[in-house]
C-alpha cells in the first residue's frame, strides 16, 4: 500500500481493538443466535467458543439471507451497538454515486470479480476476539473470529484491501498498479476491470496471483465479459447500453399499490427511483410534487409525528406521477451512455408557503438532494409573491452551503404554490 493509505488502514485496523464501553447484563443477553446458525458458523470457523479471557464487548448477533446470482445466501450480521456508539469513526470510503462508474460500458471489454464471504475472510487477532462474544439459544458463549459485519469501520476495512488485491493505483504502489488504459472499479467486495481486451487480460491475470498470494477467495466471476451486472446494472459493452438488473425490477414491481403505500413504502419506492433515475436518465424534475410530499412525510418521521407503517395518504395527482414513474422504471429501456458533449445542467427546484419553504437538487451526476423546512432568520419579505424568490436562497446558504456550486448553465425553476 502507499504509505498515507496504509497509515490509514492502520489507525481504522486498530479501533478493531479498541474495548467499548462496559454494558448491562439485560442488554447483553437481550438477543441470540439460534442453535442451528451457531453450529454451522462454528464449522465454518467464523465463530468459536469463548476462551477463558473476560469479555470485554458484546455484539447483537443476527442473521440475514440476500439474493446472489449463484443462489441465495445467508450472512451473519454481528452488530456491536456500544462500540460503534463509541468510537470516533469518520469515514472516508472512496464509494462513487452509481452515475460515475456508467461511462465503463464504453470500453471495449471488463472483467468483473466478487470476494466469496469477503468479511469472513479476514481474520480478527485472537486478542480482540473477547470483544465481540455473544450467546446462542442454548446458553453457550461464543466470539467472533472474523471481521464483524456490522461494525461502523469494516466496510471501510475491506474496501482497502479490496482495492490493493485490485491493484488500485490510488491505494498501491506504481509497481504493483494496474496500468493507466485499466479502469479500475471498486464496491467494497465487487471488483470490475475494463479497457481493451490485451490490457485486461494481463491484469486479471496479476489480480489472480495476488488473490492467490494472500489467501483470498474468489466468488462470482465473468472474465472478459461484454455483457454483465455490476453494482445492480447491467451493462452491454456491445451496445454500449445499461440497464436494471432483473432483481432491480422485480423487486420494484412487487412494490405495493401507490394509492395504499405506508410511509415506509414510499420511503423504498423513492430510494429506488433515485438509483432507477440515474441509470436509465429520467428526468426526476417532472416528478418533483412526488419528491416533495414524500420529503414532508420523512420530515414528519424523524420527529415522531407518524410512524413507519401509516399511510402516506397521496393525493390522486400525485399517485398518477407515482404511478407514471414506476411504470417507467419497469419497463425499464436500455440507455445508451455517450460521452457528453455539453455542459451538464443541474436543476433547483424550489417552492414556498407562508409556513416554510421546499427544494430538490438534481445534479447531472451524483446524490438528488430534498430539502425544506420552515422559515427561519431573516424572515421572508411580507408579500407572498417574494416567498418563493426567497426560497433558493435559503437553499443556498443553509443546507446545501457546502454542497452546491452552480455551474454557468445552472438552470432555476421557481415553482410557487
Amino acid at each position: 500500500m502507499l504509505p498515507h493509505v496504509l497509515e490509514r488502514f492502520d489507525h481504522i485496523w486498530e479501533l478493531l481493538g479498541q474495548p467499548p464501553p462496559i454494558e448491562d447484563d439485560k442488554r447483553r443477553h437481550s438477543r441470540r443466535l439460534s442453535a442451528k446458525d451457531a453450529d454451522l458458523l462454528r464449522a465454518t470457523g467464523v465463530v468459536s467458543l469463548a476462551t477463558p479471557s473476560k469479555t470485554r464487548g458484546w455484539v447483537i448477533p443476527f442473521t440475514v439471507v440476500e439474493e446472489r446470482e449463484s443462489g441465495w445466501r445467508r450472512r451473519m450480521i454481528a452488530w456491536p451497538r456500544a462500540k460503534n456508539a463509541h468510537d470516533v469513526y469518520e469515514a472516508r470510503l472512496p464509494l462513487q454515486h452509481v452515475a460515475y462508474y456508467l461511462d465503463a460500458v464504453g470500453d471495449d471489454i471488463a472483467t468483473t470479480v466478487d470476494l466469496k464471504a469477503s468479511f469472513f475472510q479476514v481474520e480478527l487477532p485472537p486478542a480482540w476476539r473477547s470483544l465481540y462474544r455473544f450467546r446462542d439459544t442454548r446458553g453457550t458463549l461464543l466470539e467472533l473470529t472474523r471481521l464483524p459485519m456490522g461494525y461502523v469501520a469494516s466496510p471501510e476495512v475491506m474496501q482497502l484491501l479490496v482495492m490493493a488485491v485490485a491493484g488500485h493505483p490510488d491505494v498501491v504502489r506504481k509497481e504493483f498498479a494496474n496500468p493507466q488504459t485499466v479502469r479500475t472499479d471498486v464496491w467494497t467486495d465487487n471488483i470490475r476491470l475494463s479497457g481493451n481486451a490485451t490490457v485486461i487480460q494481463a491484469a486479471q491475470a496479476a489480480l489472480t496471483i495476488t488473490a492467490q498470494q494472500a489467501n483470498v477467495t474468489i466468488g462470482d466471476q465473468q472474465w472478459l465479459a461484454r455483457r454483465y451486472t455490476f453494482l445492480g446494472v447491467v451493462y452491454n459493452h456491445t451496445t454500449k447500453t445499461v440497464a436494471l438488473a432483473s432483481k432491480f425490477t422485480r423487486k420494484c414491481a412487487e412494490a405495493p399499490p401507490h394509492a395504499h403505500m405506508t410511509v415506509a413504502d414510499l420511503e423504498v419506492f423513492i430510494s429506488r427511483a433515485f438509483f432507477a433515475s440515474a441509470v436509465l436518465d429520467i428526468p426526476m424534475i417532472n416528478y418533483y410534487f412526488l419528491l416533495k410530499l414524500t420529503r414532508r412525510h420523512l420530515s414528519a418521521l424523524n420527529r415522531g409525528l407518524c410512524k413507519l407503517g401509516d399511510g402516506s395518504a397521496l393525493s390522486p395527482s400525485v399517485t398518477k406521477l407515482a404511478e407514471s414513474l414506476h411504470a417507467r422504471i419497469i419497463q425499464n429501456l436500455p440507455r445508451c451512455i455517450r460521452p457528453v458533449e455539453s455542459t451538464p445542467i443541474s436543476i433547483l427546484a424550489t417552492d414556498a408557503s407562508e409556513h416554510g419553504w421546499g427544494a430538490v437538487f438534481l445534479p447531472p451526476c451524483g446524490p438528488q438532494l430534498v430539502v425544506g423546512g420552515r422559515w427561519t432568520s431573516p424572515p421572508p419579505p411580507p408579500s407572498s409573491s417574494c416567498k418563493p424568490r426567497h426560497a433558493p436562497c435559503t437553499s443556498l446558504t443553509g443546507r446545501w452551503r457546502h454542497t452546491f456550486v452552480a455551474p454557468a448553465s445552472t438552470c432555476m425553476l421557481i415553482i410557487p404554490r
